[in-house]
């Protein structure tokens, strides 16, 4: 009997401890939901929305504020209105479609806290990528999104494309490089807004930086956030996990409106050009969501051109950056750096793959991407998953642009990259990253 007793003690002490170890080494990570919990900054409101989809405040311990199982993902406001959405960490397979132009299929583990375990123990590799023998067509990886500067919970990405919270500013009124290439001006992510642009990649890069700062706007502590112009491996982690069973699933209708209001949609998946905007909380305008419904990210498909933080060979284009050595002492986590020998450009001036990249929905998600060669295109321009745009960089348009414009119909789309030379334009914008600090 003592011997039985002596038994349990210690089945129960083992199981008290793992329990506690588990608690302690997986801090953040919301069992209930099976992923982790948003970091909620200063500042922040949890929002839901009814079932008609009026919306409405809620509180952090609220079970039906999010449920990723059901395609709502978390949405919060910030102090100034302006609407975010989490990502939570996760690893993933390519399970099909693997660098191929056909849709494929992606399977998403979400991980707990700041570890690489998931709830079903697979096997989560986050170093030793190689395109060819270990890749993620082959096994489960980290998404690289979510080691920026340190491991991470996960991170808040802009609703919407971003909007001049100044009303009266000139640039609402006539959108030019003369009055929205501005630093100063401060960015608002609302729905149904006209969206900034005219706007360089460095500008937009040091808006996106000056954000921390404005704590009175914001409501943040900006001891507790990174804000940032969105690198292409946050793209790609968008893109990825929308592309999952916790997404839409299926091809994300464009923001086909040509008054490049956030939030719009078009009358059908690969519309473009239109005059009229379909409202982003109507049934069809929810189509135009990351999510196929309220709870996700619009205007990744259409819109206004993205700039992104993503840049080959250090090379300046017109981005309003001086020289390459400004770009080169960009702290690594702002940017993500491509390259390509110049023995390897295409007569001289196309870029090809950077085949050490993963998690940017670039190489994993296209075949046979068009090269500039000085004269024309060699490659396949729709070569992304959806059919959509792969045109990749090249000497003089260095910079990467991503999703695609109101123009583009069918080749628009989350899974659309293209070249940039970072210059002001009528039809690009950008995008802003929240980074909490844990």
């Amino acid at each position: 009997m003592k011997k039985v007793l002596v038994v349990i003690l210690i089945f129960l002490t083992f199981y008290i401890v793992d329990n506690i170890t588990n608690i302690e080494k997986y801090e953040g990570y919301n069992k209930e939901k099976g992923v982790n919990h948003p970091v909620l900054l200063n500042g922040m409101t949890p929002i839901k929305w009814g079932e008609n989809n009026e919306e409405t405040e809620t509180t952090e311990d609220d079970s039906d504020w999010y449920d990723y199982n059901e395609k709502r993902w978390a949405n919060a406001k910030s102090g100034d209105g302006s609407y975010w959405v989490w990502i939570p960490r996760y690893a993933y397979k390519i399970t099909s479609g693997y660098h191929d132009n056909n849709r494929g299929t992606i399977d998403i583990k979400f991980l707990k806290g700041n570890s690489n375990i998931s709830k079903d123990k697979t096997d989560i590799q986050n170093s030793s990528y190689n395109y060819q023998h270990n890749n993620t067509s082959m096994n489960y990886f980290l998404h690289p999104a979510f080691q920026f500067d340190g491991e991470k919970l996960g991170f808040w990405i802009a609703k919407f494309e971003p909007s001049i919270a100044e009303e009266n500013h000139p640039c609402n009124q006539d959108s030019n490089p003369e009055n929205c290439n501005n630093s100063s001006l401060t960015p608002k992510i609302i729905p149904n807004t006209l969206t900034w642009r005219n706007i360089d990649t460095k500008t937009a890069y040091e808006v996106s930086l000056n954000m921390k700062d404005k704590t009175n706007i914001y409501g943040w502590n900006k001891n507790e956030v990174d804000t940032h112009l969105i690198t292409n491996l946050e793209w790609g982690a968008v893109a990825y996990l929308s592309a999952s069973k916790y997404g839409a699933d299926k091809e994300v209708w464009n923001n086909s409106y040509n008054g490049y209001v956030s939030g719009c949609s078009g009358s059908s998946v690969n519309a473009f050009d239109e005059p009229d905007c379909i409202s982003y909380d109507t049934e069809n305008g929810m189509k135009a969501s990351t999510t196929y419904n309220i709870y996700g990210i619009y205007d990744m498909a259409g819109g206004a051109y993205e700039r992104v933080m993503a840049n080959y060979n250090n090379m300046v284009g017109i981005s309003g950056f001086n020289n390459g050595d400004e770009i080169a002492l960009i702290n690594p986590k702002y940017i993500d750096k491509y390259f390509t020998y110049e023995k390897d450009y295409l007569n001289e001036i196309g870029f090809s793959y950077d085949l050490s990249k993963y998690g940017d929905a670039v190489y994993e998600t296209s075949s046979g991407a068009a090269r500039w060669a000085g004269d024309g295109w060699e490659g396949i321009t729709p070569g992304s998953w959806d059919g959509s745009r792969s045109r990749l960089p090249y000497k003089y348009y260095p910079w990467f642009a991503r999703g695609g414009c109101d123009k583009n119909g069918s080749h628009a789309g989350i899974f659309d990259f293209s070249f940039s030379a970072g210059n002001p334009a009528t039809n690009s914008s950008f995008r802003i990253v929240l980074m909490p600090a844990l």
